[in-house]
């Protein structure tokens, strides 16, 4: 197959081309790719629930991600729904556990470090 008739290979050039934000491509990129147009709607809108704490729009964005049948995007949509509560309140809820977890992971790093360290005794037996 030669290079100009290969899917998005216009889209390709264009993004080195022009180098823009991401959430501005150039037009010419996204309609040269369907697939391409598609990814980004999808990750402009979920950048946007991030964004502005809009975990109510999740149910939409999950319906709305398998039809568009990008690989990676449905596979992270159904991975969202085994936990849904709980995306959602991530997604609309301010306070944050990551203070907590990063105490807890250390304490177990450090535990880790400790029992799992091979035994000064034991090569001398």
């Amino acid at each position: 197959m030669e290079q100009s008739q290969r899917p998005c290979s216009g889209a390709r050039c264009a993004v080195r081309a022009h180098r823009r934000r991401l959430d501005q491509p150039p037009k010419a990129v996204l309609d040269a790719c369907p697939e391409l147009r598609q990814t980004h709607d999808l990750v402009r809108d979920f950048a946007h629930m991030l964004a502005h704490r809009a975990g109510v729009d999740l149910s939409d964005w999950i319906r709305t991600a398998p039809a568009t049948k990008v690989p990676g995007i449905t596979g992270f949509g159904y991975g969202l729904t085994t936990d849904l509560d709980a995306v959602i309140a991530g997604l609309t809820v301010r306070w944050s556990s990551g203070g907590t977890e990063g105490a807890a992971n250390r304490v177990k790093e450090i535990r880790r470090q400790l029992y799992d360290a091979p035994d000064s005794n034991s090569s001398a037996r």
